[in-house]
């Protein structure tokens, strides 16, 4: 986990974006997952829970502005930093470390 964090870590670095945890990452994909449509039961299979954890402790849809922002400024720092695919980014500085 500690190098695949380094390569998150990496792959921001210089952007206005910042690393918080695992939990904050889980918790941004299922609430994203959710919004696209996608069921709990579906986000938790994702996450590897149950459904009734994915929506007590993962799925959060209150302030619905901020999220959207904040997904917007992601993707806008992601496209103009993008030179390859993020998986492939991830999987090169994860090779760089081992």
């Amino acid at each position: 986990m500690r190098r695949a964090e380094y390569a998150i870590r990496e792959r921001i670095n210089g952007t206005s974006l910042r690393w918080k945890s695992w939990y904050a990452f889980r918790r941004g994909m299922a609430t994203n997952l959710f919004r696209l449509g996608y069921k709990a039961e579906e986000a938790a299979l994702i996450l590897r829970n149950s459904p009734e954890v994915a929506r007590k402790h993962y799925i959060r849809l209150q302030q619905e502005g901020v999220r959207q922002d904040t997904m917007n400024r992601f993707e806008q720092a992601y496209m103009e930093q993008a030179t390859e695919p993020l998986a492939q980014s991830i999987d090169s500085g994860v090779q760089q470390l081992q």
